[in-house]
C-alpha cells in the first residue's frame, strides 16, 4: 500500500509535494467542516468538499479538495454522474 499521494489539488491548483495518506482523513474532516458551515450560511443544495480517485490496484491516484463549491441539484448530478472509474466523492447537502 503505498503512503504517499503525489497528486493533491486545492480549488484546481497542484499542492506542492503532495500529502501522505494517513493525514487524507484528517484533511478531509476539516474540509467538511468548511463546507458545512458554508451550506449552513448560503442558499444551496450541496456544497463540494472533494473527490479521491483510485487507480486500478485500489490505491490513490490523485486527491481534490474545494474550499466550498456551492451547487444546486442539476450542477451536482452532472459534475457527479458524468465521473467513471473508483472514486468517493465529499459533499454535505441541505436537508429537504
Amino acid at each position: 500500500m503505498s503512503k504517499w499521494i503525489d497528486e493533491v489539488f486545492v480549488d484546481g491548483k497542484l499542492y506542492r509535494g503532495g500529502m501522505a495518506v494517513n493525514c487524507l482523513e484528517d484533511t478531509k474532516r476539516r474540509f467538511r467542516e468548511s463546507a458545512l458551515s458554508i451550506l449552513n450560511s448560503h442558499e444551496a443544495d450541496h456544497v463540494l468538499y472533494c473527490h479521491i480517485e483510485y487507480d486500478d490496484d485500489g490505491e490513490i491516484a490523485c486527491a481534490r479538495f474545494y474550499t466550498g463549491h456551492i451547487m444546486n441539484d442539476d450542477n451536482f448530478y452532472n459534475s457527479t454522474g458524468a465521473l467513471t472509474g473508483d472514486f468517493y466523492i465529499g459533499a454535505v447537502h441541505k436537508r429537504q
